[in-house]
């Protein structure tokens, strides 16, 4: 009972407080008070993710010019990198696989460095990589291996996007008591079998490392705090397999305000927070993904650009945006620009306020206490 307490209770009474409008306690902190006016303004990387619908943008030569820089005209520009979605299903199809071929060469003709992340056959193994399909990884490798050889392609890198497996996805939420049954006898059979599923992601990566590639994550908020103290609990309750973390040359994780899942957003405290542990554990290897681009908190240009600055504040390098149709279907040309302009050294916010919420620090807490308890059960 009391692990059911501060696995479940105790995190969705916060959660439902912070999707509300309703304030525990709030204090309101200015950007340029808690980091010094002095920080803030160095160049950072911008790094866009893309799947196949931007297949006509990203073989746009008026677009590649400007994200490379050479029609960019604000200064000195980083070109920016492209994440290119992978999905298994795409390779069978051969016009899906020439066309996402088409568009790694011209980034790559363009300088622009394209990073893969991939996704499987949803029917046969579930949509993302996890603990269930870990056995399928060798066979997605030599698939894309293959594509890569035909194509004569050049990549930069390969992002593990994570997630949970789908038996935990398709676990009906609607009896409390009897999903907390399923995750902790999930959590067994996930134990029982764990070395191997590390094992066969390190091996994997290291093999693709050893062709030449940098090898990234891109995880679930949720594993943030499990890995900072060192065990998998929290990974091993959802299926997710993160660890072990020093074998990742990149290690992102998605700190998304809002998406058509949540269209309600969290508040700046929330992404302050969670990037700042993220900094802390990580440091030149952290990399933050903001989305969802056109939902809940990113419906404006001006709103990106202060989550950015505040990701430049805590010194990070790079900063992911989910993703490039929607940002440009929704912000144009013009937006685009503006958004190339916050990633120059020298570019820095104006002073803005950060609205901290006693919920945000509560509900991190009830994670923490319940990662905590998993140790004894």
């Amino acid at each position: 009972m009391i692990l059911f307490i501060f696995l479940f209770v105790f995190p969705s009474i916060v959660f439902l407080l912070g999707t509300t409008s309703y304030t525990v306690a709030r204090k309101d902190v200015d950007i340029n008070d808690i980091i010094g006016a002095d920080q803030g303004s160095q160049a950072i990387q911008l790094s866009f993710y893309a799947t196949l619908s931007s297949y006509n943008y990203l073989t746009n030569d008026t677009i590649l010019r400007v994200l490379n820089g050479t029609d960019f005209g604000g200064g000195s520009l980083n070109p920016v990198e492209i994440l290119l979605l992978l999905g298994e299903y795409e390779l069978t199809s051969s016009s899906d696989a020439l066309k996402l071929a088409q568009m790694v060469n011209k980034c790559t003709e363009s300088g622009l460095r394209v990073w893969i992340w991939f996704v499987y056959d949803t029917v046969l193994y579930g949509h993302y990589p996890s603990f269930q399909n870990y056995q399928h990884l060798p066979e997605f490798k030599q698939v894309f291996d293959n594509w890569v050889q035909n194509y004569s392609l050049n990549i930069h890198g390969i992002l593990f996007d994570n997630e949970m497996d789908q038996v935990i996805v398709d676990t009906d939420l609607s009896d409390i008591f009897s999903y907390l049954k399923v995750i902790l006898n999930y959590r067994r059979t996930v134990q029982a079998d764990w070395v191997n599923a590390v094992n066969m992601y390190e091996s994997v990566a290291n093999n693709w490392s050893a062709q030449g590639y940098e090898i990234g994550l891109i995880g679930m908020e949720m594993t943030l705090s499990d890995l900072k103290d060192g065990d998998p609990d929290i990974q091993q309750l959802q299926g997710i397999v993160n660890n072990p973390p020093d074998m990742w040359d990149r290690v992102g994780f998605m700190l998304y305000r809002g998406c058509e899942y949540h269209p309600t957003p969290y508040g700046r405290d929330y992404l302050y927070n969670l990037a700042d542990l993220h900094k802390k554990l990580y440091g030149e290897r952290a990399v933050v993904a903001l989305g969802c681009m056109d939902y809940a908190a990113y419906k404006t240009v001006d709103n990106i650009l202060k989550d950015i600055a505040i990701l430049k504040s805590l010194n990070y390098s790079t900063v992911e945006l989910f993703e490039f149709r929607a940002f440009y279907d929704a912000f144009e040309y013009n937006g685009l620009l503006s958004i190339l302009n916050s990633t120059l050294n020298g570019w820095k916010y104006p002073r803005f306020q950060i609205n901290f919420y006693t919920v945000e620090y509560l509900l991190r807490s009830a994670l923490m206490l319940a990662d905590l308890f998993l140790d004894f059960f």
